[in-house]
């Protein structure tokens, strides 16, 4: 595959990528406003291991396209956590990494992959 069209591709992939980017980033923000009540802490735990499942997905797709592989770092999940355990771990630099390229993918790769489609076809669309 040519070197252009494979990285048409892989914007592409990443810009169907982004919408569940964008649907992850809305579940945590609401996640977050019920972290005020016992719901919010209760289900913040399983957002985290979505949230770490998906970041993986991404390395790899871009490892597969880099031909590099990207390390991900991090700390165990505890089986029982305490209400200290996941605080702790929900302020760890790794999960805020993670919510951070969340709301960046899910903005930035969605309107990538919209020029990606726009631009060629409002190109031959104008001649």
């Amino acid at each position: 595959m040519k070197k252009r069209t494979r990285a048409a591709v892989y914007v592409l992939v990443e810009g169907a990528a982004a919408v569940v980017s964008l649907f992850l980033l809305m579940v945590g923000l609401i996640l977050l406003s019920l972290s005020i009540l016992i719901v919010g802490w209760l289900l913040l735990p399983s957002y985290v291991r979505v949230l770490r499942w998906w970041a993986g997905l991404a390395r790899k797709r871009t490892a597969a396209y880099t031909g590099r592989p990207v390390l991900q770092r991090y700390p165990p999940m505890p089986s029982n956590p305490t209400f200290g355990d996941w605080s702790r771990f929900l302020t760890d630099q790794s999960t805020r990494r993670d919510a951070a390229w969340l709301s960046i993918h899910g903005l930035g790769a969605f309107v990538a992959a919209m020029l990606t489609i726009a631009l060629p076809l409002g190109a031959l669309n104008a001649g």
